[in-house]
């Protein structure tokens, strides 16, 4: 709606989807201290019976993104880190600091940054996977439908899985347009790298790991 509203005529092609993941509540639970999420993802899918038992505790959210979803899921106190994981680094608890068990709410792909600082700093925690990201399968009968006007001009790309996805799309002729004529806005830096092995050339990083940003990106791009 916002790309419409901008006066462009968007076409909606999803590369993967967020799937619930059950995770394993067995109990007694830990005595969790705090709370850590990467992705609005892992608060939308958490079963209710867990937001309940976390939500008085203190949330270190990627993004404010994250931490409006954490707001709205019932967290009063919420702390926002900028940018991607490594930007929770320097919030983390230090092992010195009192007793401490963190809650990370994530999906079951996900980098392993915060997990290794927190191994390397002995901070107790238990990941707990809520969300699960799956490919999108496209016929070449639908990639002829979709692509009927032909390809994109701009494309927006925010995850490292959808851009690993574009290089494995049916219809061979349509794919290789589609990587080599259209300019590809994406989300981060690791989503560029993902771009990489895909060969598209014209690939443009925004300027902040944002929507608002991205858009930014396309304005520059159409003015």
């Amino acid at each position: 709606s916002a790309l419409a509203g901008l006066g462009h005529d968007p076409v909606v092609m999803p590369l993967t989807q967020i799937m619930p993941h059950v995770p394993d509540l067995s109990e007694p639970w830990p005595d969790f201290t705090q709370v850590v999420v990467t992705s609005a993802n892992a608060l939308r899918h958490a079963p209710e019976s867990l937001i309940r038992h976390l939500s008085g505790l203190p949330l270190l959210a990627v993004g404010e993104a994250t931490a409006a979803a954490a707001r709205k899921a019932g967290f009063t106190d919420v702390t926002a880190g900028e940018g991607a994981a490594a930007a929770l680094l320097p919030l983390l608890p230090e092992v010195s600091s009192g007793p401490c068990h963190i809650a990370y709410l994530a999906g079951t792909v996900r980098r392993p940054d915060l997990e290794r600082a927190m191994v390397q700093r002995q901070l107790p925690h238990t990941v707990i996977e809520t969300y699960e990201t799956k490919k999108v399968s496209y016929t070449t009968h639908e990639m002829n439908r979709i692509f009927a006007k032909g390809v994109p001009d701009v494309a927006l790309m925010h995850s490292a899985e959808s851009a690993a996805a574009a290089g494995a799309l049916p219809a061979d002729h349509i794919r290789k347009q589609l990587i080599e004529k259209t300019i590809f806005i994406v989300i981060s830096a690791r989503v560029e790298a993902a771009l990489r092995p895909v060969g598209a050339p014209h690939v443009r990083v925004s300027a902040e790991p944002t929507e608002a940003a991205m858009l930014a990106e396309l304005a520059a791009i159409r003015s």
